[in-house]
């Protein structure tokens, strides 16, 4: 215990400052040190800031093409899909558009026969 006590008030008497007192000049030092060491920051901190601007914007230019190769791809493929859906369309449309047109003949040629056979049995009956 005596032991402790006597390093405490020995690390405590090292501790005191003997002499300690700052002159202006040793102000000024240490504000220039500052100083000296804000400026070196805010160097580093632009310089940092200007590479990643630098870095933001090529990417931005690398978007910008992706980009642009993937509206021409679109703008392609677009163009072949209205091709295609004209083909799909005239492959099923012709051949419903003959299937109707047929239907309607073979109706008028059906009422045709129907007023022929009724006019062939009135000519019958007056005979």
């Amino acid at each position: 215990m005596k032991t402790i006590l006597l390093l405490s008030i020995l690390f405590s008497v090292i501790a005191m400052p003997v002499l300690g007192e700052l002159t202006v000049q040793d102000i000024e030092k240490v504000d220039a040190k500052i100083q000296a060491s804000e400026d070196r920051m805010k160097a580093h901190m632009t310089q940092q800031t200007d590479l990643l601007k630098n870095h933001i914007s090529q990417e931005i230019k690398t978007v910008n093409v992706q980009f642009t190769e993937i509206d021409k791809r679109i703008s392609s493929d677009s163009g072949w899909t209205k091709f295609l859906f004209t083909i799909v369309v005239a492959i099923i449309g012709i051949p419903t558009a003959i299937i109707v047109w047929r239907s309607r003949k073979d109706r008028t040629l059906e009422k045709q026969i129907e007023n022929l056979t009724e006019e062939i049995e009135t000519l019958k009956q007056h005979l």
